[in-house]
């Protein structure tokens, strides 16, 4: 299991994101949506915006804290 604020804690670390959006999506802490706004996204494929996440996370997903993670990115353009 691991919490909301873990989860953001690891992809906080990897990327600065202006807004992180999570919901855990069976009650067990192991199975989640995250959508993340993040100027890093800005001018990436979406298959490489996604991998950005994974990498930020895989350390959960190597332990077995996480089993499942569904992902939304938004890049935004920096001002």
């Amino acid at each position: 299991m691991i919490s909301k604020d873990e989860l953001v804690g690891l992809v906080r670390e990897k990327l600065e994101a202006e807004e992180i959006l999570i919901e855990d999506l069976t009650g067990a802490q192991d199975h989640y949506r995250i959508e993340i706004r993040s100027e890093a996204f800005h001018g990436l494929k979406l298959i490489d915006q996604h991998r950005l996440v994974q990498s930020a996370v895989q350390v959960a997903y190597d332990d077995g804290r996480l089993h499942a993670l569904s992902i939304k990115t938004i890049p935004v353009e920096s001002a």
